[in-house]
């Protein structure tokens, strides 16, 4: 089907185009409820040496190496199931991610909160953020580690507004307006289509009963002449006359005298009387 057909159809069904149309809108109204924007909010912690490795002059930020698997535990504990369902509990529809700093070869931690609104994601960052001393105290208190041997955790960036996210809303409404236009179109080719034919044999139904209605033709009948059917008849007297003729029991000067007035013409029979 070229272009311009395509067009006369959308044009010819204006008001299937029309539904599709609404139908879709409903489709992404829909797929922006299911997944609806959000808003996302992070947050970066770093562990800090204890005291005693960096001496009473030494500078803290050089010695940042070489406490990965202090960073690695302290991960793995605050991203506890307990702990999630403690951050989590008035926002069971917000979330967010612990995870180490691998860009850096410092001890970084990084939080990342994702929420429907902006209030709620900052206010989950800073829930999250506040498990990560907590969980670094425990650790230690379990091992009883003196205060100048304790590692300590401080914040280094915080976003103070959230971020919209809206690439996987868009993508799910790209997808919704797609099929809804796609089926749209191709739902009402079909429906042309279908359309065009029961027209079709509706006007043959009823072009037919005319056609037949009418009865033989009067000329196409053949002629036959006025004196044919008298000359049958002559020939079927004649026969059944010759029948009875050659019957047996009847003697032949009887059927003599019967034929005899059939050969006799008129006018001498007349002048004999």
């Amino acid at each position: 089907m070229t272009t311009p057909q395509s067009l006369a159809v959308l044009v010819r069904r204006w008001y299937l185009v029309l539904s599709g149309i609404l139908f879709t809108a409903v489709l992404c109204w829909g797929a922006v409820q299911v997944v609806p924007p959000s808003y996302d909010a992070q947050g970066s912690m770093v562990l800090m040496p204890p005291p005693a490795a960096v001496g009473d002059e030494g500078n803290p930020y050089l010695q940042l190496g070489g406490m990965s698997e202090a960073l690695d535990v302290l991960v793995r504990q605050a991203s506890a199931p307990a702990v999630r369902d403690r951050v989590l509990e008035d926002y069971p529809s917000a979330t967010y991610t612990i995870e180490p700093d691998r860009s850096t070869s410092g001890s970084i931690v990084v939080v990342q909160a994702t929420a429907e609104t902006e209030a709620e994601s900052l206010t989950v960052l800073d829930r999250a953020l506040e498990t990560l001393p907590a969980v670094l105290t425990r650790m230690q208190d379990e091992l009883a580690v003196i205060p100048v041997q304790r590692i300590d955790i401080m914040p280094v960036v915080v976003d103070d507004e959230a971020a919209l996210n809206s690439k996987q809303t868009l993508q799910v409404l790209a997808v919704a307006a797609v099929a809804g236009l796609a089926g749209t179109f191709l739902l009402t080719g079909l429906a042309d289509g279908l359309l065009l034919s029961r027209r079709n044999r509706m006007e043959n139904t009823a072009a037919d009963p005319a056609s037949g209605a009418a009865g033989p033709d009067p000329a196409a009948a053949p002629h036959v002449p006025a004196h044919a059917g008298g000359r049958t008849a002559a020939a079927v007297t004649a026969k059944r006359k010759q029948t009875r003729a050659g019957t047996p029991g009847k003697s032949p000067a009887r059927a003599s005298a019967r034929q005899a007035p059939a050969d006799t013409v008129p006018g001498e029979d007349a002048r004999a009387r």
